[in-house]
């Protein structure tokens, strides 16, 4: 039974909703494209299409994450104007002051908790606690600012988010984005309309509903962490942190470097010319002559062992000719001149 200070709030609620309904009839915006997302989503692409090219796989999982994100971000406002221009030519029906009224306290009836904030024109509901196959996502909060309501969020009050991805609450929310995926034209009119009841219960059925094929991740990829190496997910137990650059990788994909001993992923070692030993990056050096990389072990003065002794034979065939140029000189220093029917003889 609703209270009286609450039936006071839901019928101010109701005309406020109903003065924005008519006024948005009245002056529709024209069809705005979302260019800043396009360039946002294309400059995305474009370094991935570069990591990839150059075998950056832990930046290229890391892009990948920023495509998906971007796109999702993108089809929103992609689809709210293909409804605008649709609605261009079947002007919206606009529901009355009574009706709204009507919509918000059978709201109160069918959740927990109903909230309308009218300093921030926004109405918002709680959900029950949703749980799918063992695990606990906790409730969420559906929050429709009225005057823009295309810009809903669903926000984790108890957030269990997948291992893999913070920004992924439930399987079909991501940065408190709901993917709509078959619902979105049912959504799209409920809120064009101002049919906002349905608004919520379309919204409240969906968070209800594990869709694998369309999940920003997947149950069984709930827990566990994603290897940027090899890229696939490990339980927490079997993964570890590349002393480097922090990237999480497998105990397979870890490697000990064989200078300092630390774990690194591939993108943080190589082999030594010399030695072929893996080393971090921090063990290598390069030879001042070659320019190849070596560990500690295989340079000695800056220089790998083969720079070190093509010197050093270097030095000795340009040493030998000047020791025999001598040795000649004295040869012919200890004879005396020959003359014409002299013999020679020695000093």
């Amino acid at each position: 039974m609703l209270t009286h200070p609450t039936r006071r709030i839901l019928l101010r609620a109701a005309q406020r909703i109903h003065e924005h309904l008519v006024h948005r009839q009245q002056y529709e915006q024209p069809v705005a494209l979302p260019e800043v997302l396009w360039r946002q989503l294309h400059l995305s692409v474009q370094r991935l299409s570069l990591a990839q090219e150059r075998g950056w796989r832990a930046a290229a999982a890391r892009l990948t994450t920023d495509v998906d994100g971007s796109l999702a971000r993108l089809m929103r406002p992609l689809e709210d104007c293909r409804q605008r221009v649709r609605s261009t030519s079947h002007p919206s029906w606009t529901p009355s002051t009574r009706e709204i009224f009507q919509d918000l306290v059978v709201l109160d009836e069918e959740f927990e908790e109903v909230r309308c904030n009218l300093k921030e024109r926004a109405l918002s509901v709680v959900t029950d606690s949703i749980t799918f196959e063992g695990i606990g996502l906790g409730r969420f909060e559906i929050v429709m600012p009225w005057e823009q309501s295309r810009s809903y969020a669903v926000v984790a009050l108890d957030p269990n988010p997948a291992a893999t991805n913070s920004s992924v609450t439930h399987p079909h929310v991501q940065a408190e984005r709901l993917c709509e995926g078959d619902g979105r034209a049912a959504i799209t009119q409920a809120l064009s309309q101002g049919r906002f009841l349905d608004f919520f219960l379309l919204v409240r059925q969906m968070l209800h509903t594990y869709g694998e094929h369309s999940a920003y991740v997947s149950l069984d990829r709930w827990y566990g962490r994603d290897c940027q190496d090899c890229g696939q997910l490990v339980p927490d137990d079997e993964s570890t942190t590349c002393e480097r650059c922090d990237n999480e990788i497998c105990y397979e994909c870890c490697s000990n470097c064989h200078g300092c001993g630390g774990c690194c992923c591939s993108q943080c070692r190589g082999p030594c010319q010399g030695c072929e030993e893996d080393c971090c990056t921090n063990c290598l050096s390069a030879c001042q002559n070659c320019e190849q990389e070596f560990c500690a072990q295989c340079l000695t003065g800056e220089q790998c062992h083969d720079c070190q002794e093509s010197e050093e034979e270097h030095e000795e065939s340009d040493a030998g000719p000047l020791e025999g140029t001598a040795t000649e000189e004295a040869a012919d220093a200890s004879l005396h001149p020959i003359c014409l029917g002299e013999a020679i003889v020695l000093a």
